[in-house]
C-alpha cells in the first residue's frame, strides 16, 4: 500500500448552485452568444448525475459554442417553462416518466427544441429485465408470493424503474450514451442513431488525483500488499462472487495481501472470519474526491463483473479513476475494458480463473511501472477533461443540425 497526505479541496458537492444561478446561466449563455443545452435529472447524486451532466455542463464553460446548465425533474420543471425561449437543445439522462415530465417535453417540442436521452446503462428495456435482475442480485419473491397483488414481490420497482425510462426515451429524437455496445442496444429498440460522450472525470478530481500520482511516483509501496475494490453495493454482489473463491485463496497463500473494499457487500461465510482478522477490511462509502486518494493507496484496483449483456454496456470509469492515481487495474474482459485495456502494457484483462494468477504475479514480482506509466497517459490523451469540450460541441452541432 502506499501511504499518501490527505489533500484540501472547498466542497465535494460542487454542483450544489441554486435554482437562481443555474438559471442565469441561460441567460449567460445568450449574452455570450452561444446555444443554451439544458439537462434535466430526477435529483443531484454522486455518480450517474456527476459524469453525465456536471461534467459535461463544466466542460462547456470553456465552449465558444455551446453553454450548459442543469435542473431537477423531481421540483423544478414548472419553473423553467417561462424560460423555454433561451432553450436550445434539451437533454434528460436516465429520467423515470411522469406526467410533469409529459408536460415538458411536450412544451419544448411545440417550442422545437430537440430532446435527447442520455443513458450510460442499459435500463430502458423490458427484454432485459430477467438479465438486469440477475446481474444485479435482486431479491424477489417465488411461488404463489410472486404473483400477490398486496405485497412487493422485489418485481415491481425494477419494472416499474424500466418501463419509466422507457417511455421518457421514446420520446426523445437523438441519443447520446458512453459506448458503442450500450449504444446498439438503443438502435435496436428505438431504430434510432446514436452519439457518444465518454465518461471522465472533471478538473477538481483531476487536480486532486495528480497530487496523489505524483507523492505516489516518488515513493515506494509498503506492507500490506492492498488489493483495492472500489464497487462495494449489493447490486455487485454476483460479480464480487464471480472472483471471490480466487481472492480468498490470495489471502490464503499470501499473508500480506488483504482486500479493502469501498462501500457495503455481502461477504460469502467463508470469507469471514478473514475480515475478523483484519485480512478483509471494510471502509464506507465515500465521497468522489476520498474515493480517489483510496485508489492510490491500493497497489492493484481490481474491476469484477460477470460477462453478459447487461455489463457490456458499463463505462470503463474504474479503469480511468485508477489510472489517474497511478493505480494498476485488473478488470473482466467485457465491451469496454477489452477497447482500453492493452492486456499487460496498461492494465490486465482476467477472465475466471486468471485473477489469482494474475494478482500472484505482480504482488511476487512487483508491479511493473511502465503499466502504470502508460495506464495514466493513456487516460490524460483519451478523458482528461480538457480534451472533452469540443468532443462534446461536435455531438451537440450534429444534433441541433438534425444530421
Amino acid at each position: 500500500m502506499y501511504l499518501l497526505s490527505d489533500a484540501k479541496y472547498k466542497t465535494d458537492a460542487p454542483w450544489e448552485k441554486s435554482f437562481t444561478y443555474r438559471l442565469r446561466k441561460l441567460g449567460y449563455g445568450r449574452k455570450t452568444g452561444r446555444k443554451n443545452v439544458v439537462y434535466i435529472y430526477e435529483r443531484p447524486d454522486t455518480s450517474t448525475f456527476r459524469y453525465r451532466v456536471y461534467n459535461v455542463c463544466k466542460s462547456l464553460e470553456t465552449s465558444e459554442v455551446w453553454n450548459g446548465t442543469y435542473f431537477y425533474g423531481c421540483s423544478e420543471l414548472d419553473d423553467i417553462y417561462p424560460f423555454t425561449n433561451l432553450i436550445d437543445l434539451v437533454v434528460i439522462v436516465r429520467h423515470r416518466w411522469t406526467f410533469e415530465l409529459e408536460k415538458a417535453i411536450l412544451n419544448f417540442k411545440n417550442r422545437n427544441i430537440k430532446i435527447v436521452f442520455d443513458t450510460d446503462d442499459l435500463i430502458f428495456s423490458i427484454k432485459y429485465l430477467p438479465l438486469l435482475i440477475n446481474t444485479l442480485a435482486i431479491q424477489v419473491k417465488s411461488g404463489e408470493e410472486a404473483l400477490r397483488w398486496d405485497l412487493d414481490t422485489g418485481y415491481e420497482n425494477y419494472c416499474s424503474i424500466v418501463s419509466r425510462i422507457y417511455l421518457t426515451a421514446l420520446r426523445a429524437e437523438a441519443f447520446i450514451t458512453t459506448n458503442e455496445y450500450l449504444g446498439s442496444k438503443i438502435t435496436e429498440l428505438f431504430n434510432k442513431p446514436f452519439n457518444i460522450i465518454p465518461n471522465y472525470l472533471n478538473n477538481q478530481q483531476e487536480k486532486l488525483s495528480e497530487k496523489y500520482y505524483l507523492e505516489k511516483s516518488s515513493s515506494e509501496s509498503v506492507k500490506p500488499f492492498v488489493i483495492g475494490y472500489f464497487s462495494g453495493s449489493p447490486s455487485h454482489k454476483n460479480d464480487f462472487l464471480s472472483i471471490a473463491a480466487e481472492l480468498k485463496k490470495l489471502l490464503d497463500d499470501f499473508p500480506n495481501i488483504i482486500l479493502r473494499i469501498v462501500g457495503f457487500i455481502e461477504l460469502p461465510l467463508e470469507m469471514s472470519e478473514l475480515r475478523n482478522i483484519g485480512r478483509i477490511q471494510t471502509l464506507p462509502l465515500q465521497n468522489f474526491l476520498e474515493l480517489q486518494k483510496s485508489i492510490a493507496e491500493a497497489d492493484v484496483n481490481i474491476v469484477p463483473l460477470i460477462e453478459n449483456e447487461f455489463t457490456n454496456c458499463k463505462s470503463e470509469l474504474k479503469f480511468f479513476e485508477a489510472s489517474i492515481v497511478g493505480t494498476v487495474t485488473c478488470a473482466a474482459p467485457t465491451f469496454i475494458f477489452k477497447n482500453v485495456i492493452k492486456n499487460g502494457e496498461n492494465g490486465y484483462l482476467c477472465s475466471q480463473g486468471e485473477w489469482y494468477d494474475t494478482i500472484k504475479q505482480l504482488y511476487t514480482k512487483g508491479i511493473p511501472k511502465e503499466v502504470c506509466i502508460n495506464a495514466y497517459k493513456f487516460r490524460s490523451e483519451k478523458y482528461g477533461s480538457d480534451k472533452q469540450t469540443r468532443l462534446i460541441e461536435d455531438v451537440f452541432n450534429k444534433i441541433y443540425m438534425g444530421k
